[in-house]
């Protein structure tokens, strides 16, 4: 089966455009928009990749599954539970340390991300980590999700690109925040050159970790140099920030280069 990059008529490009544009002003201003997105997305071939959409977490995590036949899925930090819910994958599981408060989607394990890979038995095709935003265990949700990933398996890493220096302090002083989950982005990019890691261009920052050496490894970084304005002089470097076409290319190339990955 051959794969290819689905291309948008005016009408999604339309909708994507009305999403983008109400990308700043809360969940209620993108709801609408988003939910005519996901509607047409599932309609879409499973044997094209759509980044045009990927903007939408729980899209890119679905085309993902599906181009890839992924078959488990786990996800580290699930917040309201919303992104969980609308993963669609034959085995799901979730962590988080809260309980949380919706009834669409709440944890599976109510436990440390830490406790549950220590008591955890089984391997994941896909990873998603959104946990706690603190570099330290980020890294360590990182090495934890490779040891029970599937050969043909991918990581993916929720907010590695903040927008502000005040969005990325710890401890938290703003409600908009990604932590330093940066820092452990490059300190991995910068020591694991056996593994492709690329950031999509999205809102927030979306980290993958794929299969294979990476093209464009990363020098190491002393920890010292690991400052917002050395971050703010490098990001697309240290990141490799690369827009959603540029991405799926990649992901494309993935698929080719890997038995057991559909094509």
């Amino acid at each position: 089966m051959s794969t290819s990059v689905f291309v948008a008529t005016g009408q999604e490009v339309e909708l994507l455009e009305r999403f983008n544009q109400n990308q700043h002003q809360g969940r209620d201003g993108q709801a609408s928009a988003a939910r005519e997105i996901r509607e047409k997305f599932k309609t879409m071939s499973s044997n094209k990749l759509s980044p045009q959409f990927w903007n939408i977490s729980d899209i890119f995590i679905n085309d993902i599954i599906s181009h890839f036949a992924y078959t488990s899925y786990l996800e580290i930090g699930i917040g309201e539970g919303l992104n969980f819910a609308r993963v669609r994958c034959e085995t799901k599981v979730s962590v988080d340390i809260s309980p949380g408060n919706n009834p669409i989607s709440t944890p599976m394990h109510v436990m440390s991300s830490d406790d549950f890979f220590a008591m955890n038995e089984s391997n994941f095709d896909l990873v998603f980590i959104d946990g706690a935003h603190h570099s330290e265990q980020v890294i360590r949700d990182i090495e934890n999700s490779l040891s029970v990933l599937n050969s043909n398996g991918m990581i993916l890493c929720h907010d590695v690109n903040p927008g502000t220096e005040e969005m990325q302090i710890v401890p938290r002083v703003q409600s908009e925040w990604t932590g330093d989950c940066w820092k452990a982005w490059v300190r991995c990019r910068s020591t694991m050159n056996d593994l492709s890691m690329l950031t999509l261009d999205v809102p927030y920052g979306m980290g993958v970790i794929a299969p294979g050496a990476s093209p464009n490894p990363l020098d190491p970084i002393h920890e010292a140099n690991l400052t917002w304005p050395n971050f703010v002089a490098n990001r697309e470097k240290w990141l490799n920030l690369v827009s959603l076409g540029q991405a799926a290319e990649l992901l494309l190339h993935v698929s080719s280069a890997h038995p057991g990955v559909r094509r």
